[in-house]
């Protein structure tokens, strides 16, 4: 990731946990009590091998209808189990009871804290499942034309519409939320694809109040070479922005065998750049 040096100088190293889907602490065997479970596994582990935060992957609500049936061009609908996407959120303001209870969650946070690890979730802020309470109660919130709504992605979402100031204000209301949970900071999916006004505006709202909370980008670039979208994310307020080649290169180095070079001339490269 490339940090905020203008923001506030520091680094993080994550360990991501996809919540519900652990042997040990799954959907299945433990319904409604995921978030229970996750206390008994060795997280102080973690910190002895250098992480010093846990990444909640899919802690919201994200009940509704499975509309995907293709993926990647195979025919997906007739598998067991297949749950909506976790980045299809129903209500942003509530965790899966699948999992376990808001007080649930906020109890999990102490525990990680109690065992000296920060705490990261999720803020899909570019767009709702199709199930989401805003779509019947707040249609105006979405991008629309003759139509319907505007589908993203796998045609599972619907797009928001930033124009309207009161999504803007429902949206920062829901990082204040989390921050107020006890979290320290959010994961803002596909956060390129977000108004970089009502980034500016909810980021400085939510440091005002929690002034150490952080913001870290999921953000892509149409080239590998093209710095340009992180260094405008970061320089409208956000902490750390995704490296997305460099993920890649190490990919390509690690599974498929590459030479390390791959990872020496993408850092060679992005030194020479900001020179």
């Amino acid at each position: 990731m490339v940090s905020a040096q203008t923001v506030r100088p520091q680094s993080i190293h994550l360990y991501q946990a996809f919540i519900g889907r652990w042997q040990s602490a799954n959907t299945l065997d433990h319904p409604g009590k995921v978030f229970k479970a996750l206390q008994a596994l060795p997280w102080q582990n973690l910190c002895q091998q250098g992480f010093d935060g846990v990444y909640l992957l899919g802690v919201f609500d994200n009940r509704g209808p499975v509309i995907v049936t293709n993926e990647n061009g195979q025919d997906i609908s007739g598998r067991s189990h297949r749950v909506p996407s976790i980045f299809a959120i129903t209500d942003h303001q509530k965790v899966n009871p699948a999992l376990g209870t808001l007080a649930s969650l906020k109890t999990l946070i102490k525990f990680l804290h109690g065992s000296k690890l920060k705490v990261i979730l999720d803020f899909v802020g570019n767009h709702t499942g199709q199930a989401h309470l805003w779509v019947t109660s707040h249609p105006d919130y979405y991008f629309s034309d003759a139509n319907g709504f505007r589908t993203e992605f796998s045609g599972d979402v619907y797009k928001l519409n930033y124009d309207n100031e009161k999504v803007c204000a429902e949206m920062t209301a829901v990082l204040l939320s989390i921050a107020g949970w006890g979290a320290d900071g959010v994961r803002c999916d596909m956060a390129h694809l977000v108004p970089h006004k009502f980034w500016q505006e909810a980021i400085a709202a939510v440091k005002t109040k929690y002034p150490n909370f952080i913001f870290i980008a999921e953000a892509y670039s149409a080239s590998v070479f093209d710095q340009t979208t992180a260094r405008q994310l970061i320089s409208i307020g956000f902490d750390f922005v995704y490296h997305q080649a460099l993920f890649e290169n190490i990919i390509k180095v690690f599974k498929e065998g590459q030479p390390y070079s791959f990872i020496d001339d993408h850092l060679a490269y992005i030194r020479s750049d900001r020179e």
